[in-house]
């Protein structure tokens, strides 16, 4: 199997960040991005390592950018107030552009002007569900339930298929 089947396979075809279905132009997503040193992580060797891919929607892994995983968190969470400042009619093509743009990556995430980001991705909401499925009787009060993972956390979720 490629290695490109393999990272779609991971969260069955949809995004990892979304967890919407993958259209035929998706992306692979690097969580700690090529342009970061991987030496303060000590968890890979290689960008290319399985664990550091993600299959994203071409939206999400564009709006991401250079972040890692923890940037990109931050920099959604007020995504929200962004879209507020969207003109209402906009006239110039740039700002038309602009608003479709950010309407379509409000809509891959499902935010609104009233709903903002919860600070959870996909993944890390797979990963909390089959803990719970797995371990919630034995640990009720288990953090991991309520909190997103962080990255050492999540490069331990990451390697196989969910």
């Amino acid at each position: 199997m490629k290695k490109r089947d393999k990272v779609y396979n991971k969260y069955h075809g949809k995004c990892a960040y979304t967890g919407k279905l993958l259209s035929d132009d998706w992306q692979i997503d690097h969580i700690i991005p090529k342009c970061e040193k991987l030496q303060k992580y000590h968890i890979i060797d290689n960008h290319n390592d399985i664990r550091n891919l993600f299959p994203t929607l071409k939206i999400v892994n564009h709006y991401k950018r250079g972040f890692n995983l923890e940037e990109f968190r931050y920099y959604m969470m007020d995504f929200h107030v962004r879209l507020s400042k969207l003109p209402k009619n906009p006239k110039v093509v740039k700002s038309i552009k602009r608003k479709a743009y950010m309407l379509e990556v409000a809509e891959a995430f499902e935010i609104t002007i009233d709903k903002p980001f919860d600070g959870i991705f996909h993944f890390e909401r797979v990963a909390m569900m089959r803990e719970k499925f797995f371990h919630e009787k034995e640990f009720p009060n288990n953090p991991i339930f309520k909190n997103p993972f962080t990255l050492t956390q999540s490069f331990k979720i990451t390697g196989g298929n969910e």
